[in-house]
């Protein structure tokens, strides 16, 4: 499974984050007990792979050296000056992913694919692609629409002529043949240069339905459910019930901390924190009382 070189998606600026992405890229945006970006790689490391590339562009700086080192497979950058889409990403990074398959993973998404069930669909059947997607919709509704076999027939604009028995939501995480990566261009996009042109000229992509619960950080509050849902799954901390509190934290006696999340170097005086997500670095002054909030070093999200 592991001879796949896989392409793990960082540069984007994370607009829809910010304040928070002003001073921290969005794959280093914290979840449950490191940056959202190393669970992808632990899943990763964890289905074979040894290495993956990464693209970067704003605040590339972040993804120092030192913080490559520290995780659990190789990590080679590819830097964008300038962000180049998608499909423009592949082309920039293919000297560093080399010929052949790739798979393909945006940060953004977090979730637990069976990766082996994904490559080995993708390699049992001629095909451009194999996109991996999660709910059954009625026909015409979500991103993709599925035909026989998990063939795309919607996508877009384009409609095929086989029927669509289904509708269903592409994650974000794919398998692109060498076929397909030869189609992109930089700046471009992998939908509109790659994936269209290739069902138009009758290429096949398919799609395969995973059963994996999946997380799209793309917002404060989205960051903020992830949290919650992770220690939910996770079950309580024993200083503190209901929450996780990394080891490097300052946490005063006397702080009240409930399903809280309390991120590395972060200082906590005697405050009240209820379903709160507290990002490093980020400093809470004694006597303050937040529900629902995300404390930053530039201040507090309010959430409702």
């Amino acid at each position: 499974m592991t001879s796949a070189r896989c392409f793990v998606l960082c540069a984007g600026l994370g607009s829809r984050l910010r304040p928070l992405t002003d001073e921290t890229p969005k794959p280093l945006l914290w979840v449950y007990d490191r940056p959202q970006v190393e669970h992808v790689f632990a899943h990763l490391r964890a289905a074979g792979f040894t290495s993956c590339v990464i693209n970067t562009h704003h605040l590339a700086a972040r993804f120092s050296a030192d913080w490559l080192a520290r995780q659990p497979l190789a990590v080679e950058v590819a830097h964008e000056p300038e962000l180049l889409g998608t499909g423009g990403a592949l082309v920039n990074a293919a000297h560093a992913l080399g010929a052949g398959e790739v798979l393909l993973w945006n940060a953004d998404m977090l979730g637990a694919p069976d990766l082996g069930q994904l490559l080995t669909a993708h390699r049992a059947k001629t095909v451009s692609a194999t996109l991996l997607t999660s709910g059954r919709l009625s026909a015409g509704q979500g991103t993709i629409g599925v035909g026989a076999d998990g063939a795309v027939v919607r996508l877009r604009s384009y409609r095929s002529s086989q029927p669509e028995l289904f509708g269903s939501d592409y994650v974000g995480i794919a398998v692109l043949s060498e076929r397909l990566r030869a189609r992109l261009v930089a700046p471009g996009c992998l939908v509109a240069d790659g994936l269209m042109p290739a069902l138009l000229e009758g290429e096949k992509v398919q799609t395969l339905q995973s059963d994996a619960s999946f997380i799209d950080i793309g917002s404060p509050q989205a960051l903020l459910e992830a949290n919650l849902g992770w220690l939910e799954r996770a079950g309580a901390q024993a200083a503190y019930a209901g929450c996780k509190v990394d080891a490097s934290a300052r946490v005063a006696e006397g702080a009240q901390l409930e399903a809280t999340v309390v991120a590395e170097q972060t200082v906590i005086g005697r405050a009240r924190l209820r379903r709160c997500l507290v990002l490093p670095g980020a400093r809470v002054e004694d006597g303050v009382e937040l529900e629902r909030a995300i404390v930053w070093s530039g201040g507090v999200i309010s959430l409702g």
